[in-house]
């Protein structure tokens, strides 16, 4: 397996456990005011947490079944993707309003994804 596809094995396996500490910090710090029924932006915020747990997994098996050369993991990898770079954008909108200083991390992600296309498209010729 090429360097670069090693690389974004990393980097999807970092991004997955990431977004994991991410929530799982967020739920443990009490920002889960009312469980489940929390509401954020007129929202339960537990339908976009589904979402994003379904996209670390996605991540972490995609970073796990390249890592490991499986020819699905470039299959998992291109889901990943894709989750990954909708809550790049998405989750942007968040940042801007309430909390500018997670714009790196927004943008790392989205750069860090556009690269793993990339990676995987050039792979495939």
């Amino acid at each position: 397996m090429s360097v670069k596809l090693k690389f974004l094995a990393g980097i999807m396996i970092f991004l997955g456990f990431a977004v994991i500490a991410f929530w799982v910090i967020f739920i443990l710090t009490g920002s889960m005011t009312n469980g489940i029924y929390t509401v954020e932006n007129n929202q339960y915020i537990i339908f976009h947490q589904i979402a994003e747990f379904a996209m670390a997994a996605a991540a972490l098996a995609g970073g796990i079944m390249l890592w490991k050369g499986s020819g699905k993991g470039k299959h998992i990898t291109f889901l990943a993707i894709g989750m990954l770079l909708y809550s790049s954008i998405n989750s942007s909108a968040h940042a801007v309003k309430n909390d500018i200083t997670l714009m790196p991390v927004f943008i790392f992600t989205f750069i860090a994804c556009i690269a793993g296309l990339f990676i995987l498209l050039k792979g495939n010729k």
